[in-house]
Formats: structure tokens, sequence, C-alpha cells
């Protein structure tokens, strides 16, 4: 990634659950007796939304995380989905499109990928308080690859050509 101006300010604007389903049906049906100790899948995933989707004119820029919960490893029986998007906001977003292209320094994007863990975390663990799943550990989430495929991601969206 080229070198790019890291921005002065920035700041965490808002949080909201863009979506949200549970069914915990399945855990009942498939009789499982220790939750605790039973395998779930839980699929954690992020995303930034491309800028020209976002308000254009605006300095805010969108990371989304998505959580999808399984009861078994061949994903058969999906009971939890779980998506929310950070928005954050940038004071002086001009360095990040100078080149008429976003470019989020891996300094900031490394501030971006934590936040939207930590945040997804904590509003997973309130999501589950009272259900069958409040005990459940969650997965590690390690965050090398999670940057890597959102630099990918990042390198595509500029690739394409501008409208």
């Amino acid at each position: 990634m080229s070198k790019t101006e890291m921005p002065n300010k920035f700041r965490l604007f808002d949080i909201m659950i863009l979506q949200k389903q549970f069914n915990f049906k399945d855990i009942e049906l498939l009789k499982i007796s220790d939750i605790r100790s039973h395998e779930f899948v839980i699929e954690f995933g992020i995303s930034i939304l491309p800028h020209e989707e976002q308000q254009p004119n605006m300095p805010y820029i969108a990371v989304l995380s998505i959580v999808n919960i399984y009861v078994d490893k061949e994903k058969k029986h999906h009971i939890g989905l779980l998506e929310i998007g950070n928005t954050f906001e940038i004071a002086d977003i001009e360095k990040l499109l100078s080149t008429g292209r976003l470019v989020i320094p891996d300094e900031m994007l490394y501030v971006f990928v934590t936040t939207a863990i930590g945040n997804t975390r904590g509003i997973l663990f309130g999501e589950l308080k009272s259900t069958p799943l409040q005990n459940v550990f969650l997965p590690l989430i390690l965050t090398k690859p999670i940057m890597d495929d959102l630099k990918k991601q990042l390198a595509l969206e500029n690739e394409k050509p501008s409208s």
C-alpha cells in the first residue's frame, strides 16, 4: 500500500446493529446437553463499505462486521447472525482520498479492525445473555488475516474504474 499521510483526528462516530437473527430451537432439537463444551462454529468477518457507496461528501468510513453461528461443523443448523456497523468520522478524510481513491494507512486500519472486533464481541455478549449460548466461549479472532483481507478488498476497490 502506498504511503498515505495519516489523518490527525478520527473517532468512532456510531455503532449500529444492522441485522440480528437468533434461533435457538436447533439446540433443543439436537438435544445438546452440555452447551458450554459443545463445539459451535462461530464465523467472523469484517469489510469496509466502499467510500462511493457511503455519503460521498461526508467524512465517514463504515466498517461492517458479521458473525454467523452454527450448531454443527457441517453448517446445516444456522442459529445466529449478527451484523454490526461501525462508523468512523475522519476530521481530514481528504488525506485518505488524495489519490482519488480510498487509501487507509495500516495503523489506522488496525484501529478500525480492533475496534470493530471489540464492539462486535461486546454486542454479541449482550445479545447472548440469558440465552442458551450465554456461557459459550467465543473464539479468538486474529487481526492479521482480517487486515490482509481488508487490504486486498481495498486494493480491488481501487482498481475499479471510477465513475
